[in-house]
């Protein structure tokens, strides 16, 4: 079992490091990764229970993300798979920052998310 763990923990080292980790893309910037272009368009939807304050459910949020030419709209926790050539990606929305602060405006300027981004060839 060890043996099998080892070998999991050093086969992970040799991917690329933005592929299945965390990219952090900050709002309207474009990222190129292995001819994937992504670019954070806009907040559709953010109704998630603002710092401060006790909701009955923590709620979701909504982006528009834009791979190459075409726009997505993805949330919190699912996944888009878009092929670009050869290459099959999964793109998963992790989170959305900052939260919202009670009685104050949302501040899109510093907005970014997380985004796990995987790779799988064909």
């Amino acid at each position: 079992m060890l043996f099998c763990l080892i070998i999991f923990l050093n086969t992970s080292t040799y991917a690329l490091p933005w592929m299945g980790s965390l990219t952090q893309v900050n709002y309207h910037q474009k990222v190129k990764h292995d001819k994937l272009s992504i670019q954070f368009k806009e907040i559709i939807e953010d109704n998630r229970c603002p710092i401060g304050v006790q909701c009955i459910t923590e709620g979701n949020a909504t982006i528009l993300l834009q791979l190459g030419s075409k726009k997505y709209w993805i949330k919190i926790g699912e996944n888009i798979k878009y092929k670009k050539q050869q290459n099959m990606y999964d793109i998963k929305l992790i989170d959305l920052r900052p939260f919202r602060e009670n009685g104050k405006d949302y501040d899109t300027l510093h907005a970014f998310v997380y985004l796990q981004i995987t790779k799988h060839s064909n």
